[in-house]
């Protein structure tokens, strides 16, 4: 057999294997192929690959994803902005050096890191470790920049455990530690990864973003009911708030100008009391057709005095069709602002 005739042999099997590849469907990869590190009985195996998958995070070049490791401020920058404000973060690609300036840049501009100890100097402190308080008081910042419903009140008043889990809770993050327990963002396992401080691991990171977002689409879905309504809150302060109210349906509805309001404390809600009887002008019934919103500043130092610092929940009650309804929203009020 010449030299010839055997190249060509050859030559007609490589060219059929490479054909036979070149037609068939690309492989499918499993997912719990995407880290080596992260088998799917870890616990917080789910979020990782979901969160992944969402493309707010990403691991090491070495194909891991060393879910134990502490985060840093500037990693947990990113992954909370890309999960929630992935359209601004793109908008300012390429208006910062550091790999994380959009990312931290637009939680600023959101208010995400008021109350936190990172606020101040994000740029100084962005290759530190999370500290779990600022987590939960960023995560309680994302609720309330979202005009997510609250958690039910018996979980707030249930959550008192947080004293236990962390001992001395820094003055200023109470709130935001007794909402992100009730939310059990991290499902009891909140275990640090140093011992000396409460820092966060880049798995706990994952787990709290994912339930996180869980929560707010389940709660906008279920606000109000089968009444398409929304109430929102802006502007608010000691003396004043503005409430806007959009109706999304297609009946109208009405509803009375003065709310409601209840302030968390002690690990409990409670109505705030009115400092004045209810005018005639703020107990009409005003009217919201359908694909309109209405808007209005209450004086709050008129009905309630200055409130002072906390966690509000208001509450507009309302009617469409001759049944009543309420429409709820929560906000931060500092009587330093």
């Amino acid at each position: 057999m010449s030299k010839r005739s055997v190249t060509q042999r050859v030559f007609s099997k490589l060219l059929a294997i490479v054909l036979l590849f070149a037609l068939a469907p690309p492989p499918v990869f499993a997912a719990d192929a995407a880290f080596p590190d992260v088998p799917p009985p870890y616990w917080a195996y789910t979020s990782i690959v979901n969160t992944l998958h969402r493309g707010v995070v990403n691991g090491y070049p070495d194909g891991s994803f060393r879910p134990a490791d502490a985060i840093t401020n500037a990693q947990f920058a990113a992954v909370l902005a890309r999960a929630f404000y992935a359209e601004d973060c793109h908008a300012l690609e390429d208006s910062f050096g550091a790999w994380y300036g959009p990312c931290a840049a637009v939680l600023s501009q959101r208010d995400i890191m008021r109350g936190t100890g990172l606020d101040a100097d994000f740029h100084g402190q962005a290759n530190r470790p999370l500290l779990f308080f600022d987590m939960a008081q960023m995560v309680y910042n994302v609720l309330l920049d979202q005009k997510s419903a609250p958690p039910a009140e018996d979980a707030i008043s249930s959550a008192n455990r947080s004293a236990d889990l962390f001992g001395d809770v820094p003055d200023g993050f109470q709130t935001a530690v007794n909402i992100f327990c009730s939310l059990d963002l991290l499902g009891g396992h909140y275990s640090a990864p140093s011992d000396e401080e409460p820092s966060v691991s880049r798995a706990q990171a994952c787990a709290a973003v994912e339930a996180l977002s869980q929560y707010i689409t389940s709660s906008k879905e279920q606000a109000g009911g089968n009444v398409k309504a929304v109430l929102s809150l802006d502007d608010a302060s000691a003396t004043s708030v503005k409430i806007i109210l959009t109706n999304c349906g297609e009946k109208e509805f009405s509803y009375t100008r003065l709310p409601v309001v209840e302030c968390y404390r002690s690990g409990d809600w409670s109505v705030y009391p009115s400092a004045q009887e209810t005018n005639t002008d703020i107990a009409i019934l005003r009217t919201v057709q359908p694909g309109q919103s209405q808007e209005y500043v209450l004086n709050l130092s008129y009905y309630y005095g200055e409130l002072p610092s906390g966690f509000y929940l208001f509450r507009v009650t309302a009617e469409q069709d001759g049944i009543p309804f309420s429409l709820t929203a929560n906000v931060s009020i500092s009587s330093q602002t």
